[in-house]
């Protein structure tokens, strides 16, 4: 069985930032020490891949993938990352790995799903035909965000570490076994070597290795507590019906099918778990631009009613622990921009979620709840009504000397007619890394008061601002209590006054 084709993740664009402090702190010492005694349950596992950068092409959300969107039921700010972790726990998924490469990125996923009592499987960028540079700018991203978002919570939330996606060449394991070991070195020197550390691969490079025990190797490298993990795409490759795809192991390119085989090999030593790190059914769209198999053969079927029978019958394969399975359902929202040149591409409708964050035709059997609430549980709904600015400070040696400020905003999302008040407290933090601590952002509508504060000066200015989606912001009324300490807003950036503000 040939590999199947390697899908072009969305790149993180524009700027990174941090969101320092979004939520309302760590879990309690004695919970972290509860959860810290509980090995990964690979087997049974049902989680999803999450990209925060899932809008629709050429929208501004898709060149920042981190915002303050509004506040929690504490009235904690929270971003658009914890709403749509909120959502995604509700739905049933405990679970999220994500393809983003930026530290900030990370940072932000890891602390909201430590707030919300979720794990993360944390993907290294190891580039097919990467080198040593490519490792040790891993490393190093890794390095930052464990230190960002501190030991403690990295080892309590990251239960999985992969070096790369889909990167197996046929010429370079050597490369890979190096990303392995390297990632290694870096979690144990920080106080991490409990946390494994493997690789994600095409399916056909379990199913049906290569003979020259490349992957006999590269599996030797990985932790022992790892997973063995693959992408297996059973619509890709035409099987039907969509139960049968999943559980009939006579039907060829089944996950039944694929686990047996991967169980005859080699490297495989029971009872260790096989992940699926990527699997899912397309509701929409064509097999043709990204040279599905079932397409060369006509018999793509796509559809939502289709997902849900396959997902359906996915949970109960992984939860026989006679599978030794577990599994992320690709994906958790669609990625329109993934192929914008098509945008009919099959690529971009895997979500259970589209990329507004609603459940599609309300079918909770897409889920592995389905008693989730579609009406309750909202994640971004409502998001694309509004914009995103920032705040970014002016006073020379503003990486550093920046005193802390307050953003304080009342607005109503229009679409879902709910509050989307916030109050923010932006600490001083060293900005010359503006990946791992870049200024805010946040999200705007229509009629929204922005109120900003110097903790400093104890001045303030207050705006009143005109939205119309997808442009940048309006500020019709400026306010200061202070002519001494005045805030400029023009488009999307407000900036801070230079003179201690």
């Amino acid at each position: 069985m040939s590999a199947r084709i390697t899908k072009p993740h969305l790149l993180v664009l524009g700027l990174s930032f941090v969101l320092a402090s979004t939520l309302s702190g760590e879990v309690s010492a004695a919970r972290a020490k509860a959860r810290a005694k509980i090995p990964p349950a690979w087997i049974g596992l049902i989680g999803t891949d999450y990209n925060p950068n899932h809008y629709a092409s050429g929208s501004p959300f898709n060149a920042h993938d981190v915002f303050y969107v509004g506040s929690n039921a504490a009235f904690k700010p929270i971003t658009n990352v914890y709403a749509e972790l909120s959502q995604l726990k509700a739905a049933g998924f405990n679970t999220v790995r994500s393809y983003q490469t930026d530290p900030y990125s990370w940072i932000e996923i890891i602390q909201s799903a430590n707030a919300l009592s979720m794990s993360v499987i944390y993907e290294a960028v190891i580039p097919m035909d990467g080198n040593q540079d490519s490792i040790n700018e891993a490393e190093t991203v890794l390095n930052n965000v464990i230190g960002a978002v501190g030991t403690t919570t990295f080892q309590n939330v990251v239960t999985l570490v992969l070096a790369g996606h889909e990167n197996y060449n046929g010429a370079n394991v050597d490369y890979l076994i190096d990303a392995v070991q390297g990632l290694q070195t870096t979690l144990a020197a920080a106080n991490l070597g409990k946390i494994p550390v493997s690789s994600a691969l095409v399916s056909g490079d379990l199913v049906s290795p290569p003979p020259n025990g490349d992957i006999e190797r590269l599996v030797a490298s990985y932790s022992a507590a790892a997973p063995l993990a693959f992408d297996p795409y059973p619509f890709q490759w035409g099987t039907w019906p969509a139960d049968q795809a999943v559980t009939n192991a006579t039907l060829t390119n089944s996950i039944a099918w694929d686990y047996s085989q991967v169980k005859s090999q080699s490297f495989y030593t029971p009872p260790r778990p096989i992940l699926m790190a990527e699997t899912g059914w397309a509701t929409a769209g064509t097999g043709q631009y990204a040279n599905y198999y079932c397409y060369q053969q006509q018999n793509c079927k796509p559809g939502v009613t289709n997902a849900a029978t396959y997902l359906r019958a996915l949970y109960g394969f992984v939860k026989n622990p006679l599978n030794t399975a577990g599994a992320l359902v690709f994906e958790a929202y669609d990625e329109p921009a993934k192929d914008p040149s098509h945008p009919n591409d099959a690529e971009n409708f895997y979500g259970v979620f589209d990329a507004n964050c609603k459940l599609k035709n309300s079918n909770t059997n897409l889920l592995p709840n389905t008693v989730f609430v579609p009406g309750v549980n909202l994640g971004c709904q409502g998001f694309t009504q509004g914009v995103y600015f920032s705040v970014a400070g002016t006073q020379p040696g503003s990486t550093t000397n920046q005193p802390p400020f307050i953003v304080t905003m009342q607005q109503t999302n229009p679409s879902t007619s709910r509050p989307a008040n916030m109050t923010v407290t932006v600490p001083n933090q060293d900005r010359s890394n503006l990946s791992v601590t870049p200024w805010p952002y946040f999200l705007i509508f229509d009629g929204a008061t922005v109120t900003i504060t110097g903790q400093t000066s104890g001045a303030s200015c207050t705006f009143t601002a005109a939205v119309s989606a997808p442009n940048a912001p309006t500020w019709t009324r400026t306010s200061c209590s202070n002519p001494n300490y005045l805030v400029n807003c023009s488009g999307s950036v407000c900036y801070l006054p230079w003179n201690n503000f």
